[in-house]
């Protein structure tokens, strides 16, 4: 289940707890964030863990804070480092790969 969070709150999560995450850096005013919403709505349908996703605003402090190149972008951290990233134009095939570096099995 996708859960929509602060940043506040997923920094809390993946540094100080240092829980595995994947994150979906978008923005609503973002054209190719809507771009790639359906891909994600579909990858997502089943999935379990440690998913969420971060509405960026346009200037949001949070950009700098996360180091984004660009949005959307999707992130994975484990152990509270970055250990695998995707943007521009993200498949579901890219999203497997990356969900792979922190789901069991």
């Amino acid at each position: 289940m996708v859960q929509n969070v602060t940043s506040g709150e997923l920094k809390r999560f993946v540094f100080s707890d240092k829980k595995p995450a994947m994150i979906l850096f978008t923005g609503s005013w973002c054209v190719d964030c809507t771009a790639f919403r359906p891909t994600w709505e579909r990858w997502n349908l089943g999935k379990s863990g440690p998913v969420f996703v971060l509405e960026i605003k346009r200037g949001d402090a949070a950009w700098q804070e996360w180091e984004l190149p660009e949005i959307p972008t999707v992130a994975v951290y484990q152990n509270g480092n970055l250990i695998g990233k995707a943007n521009d134009r993200i498949s579901s095939d890219d999203l497997d790969e990356l969900w792979k570096l922190i789901s069991p099995g």
